[in-house]
């Protein structure tokens, strides 16, 4: 029910962001950090790597939905022995974040669906996870909303590749 209300303030015509200043580089850490327990119960492995330092001026709660969704639907498609790399690195005036993992990946037909609101992939729907199909839908929008970008490369079987850009201000 709640992405169903994000959805609705989303679809506004303008959707409020309350901008900051704050070190992304320390947030991101904090936000992997917070899911070590659920994978380490789960016998999968987390990983990050990321620069330090980056400040940023966005809305720190949003950053947060988008990198809590990435993660935890990365986490929902792993397999046994599962990975996931989080990675941040800044390249001239972007901010790259990179999330990659082992999961069952992605179908060439439902990949340019991904981030269609209520899409759910037959390999999703397989695996039995909870979800409504708005995650995904939500991060683009998010992401979006902050002039950022975000392409998703996938091979069924092998994994996900997530990278956002972010644009210094």
């Amino acid at each position: 029910m709640q992405n169903l209300r994000e959805v609705s303030k989303l679809e506004e015509t303008e959707l409020i962001l309350n901008k900051s200043y704050f070190n992304i580089s320390n947030e991101i850490q904090k936000i992997v950090q917070s899911f070590i327990p659920l994978f380490k119960k789960d016998n999968y492995e987390i990983n990050f790597k990321i620069e330090p330092d980056i400040s940023v001026l966005m809305d720190k709660d949003k950053y947060r939905q988008i990198m809590y969704n990435l993660i935890s639907n990365a986490h929902n498609f792993l397999n046994k022995n599962g990975k996931i790399s989080v990675d941040l690195s800044k390249q001239a005036n972007n901010i790259i974040i990179h999330i990659e993992d082992n999961g069952i990946g992605i179908s060439k037909n439902d990949l340019p669906h991904i981030f269609e609101r209520y899409f759910r992939s037959k390999t999703s729907i397989n695996k039995q996870t909870k979800g409504s199909g708005l995650g995904l839908s939500i991060v683009k929008s998010l992401v979006e909303t902050h002039n950022g970008t975000i392409n998703v490369k996938s091979t069924l079987g092998k994994g996900t590749i997530f990278t956002i850009v972010f644009r210094l201000e």
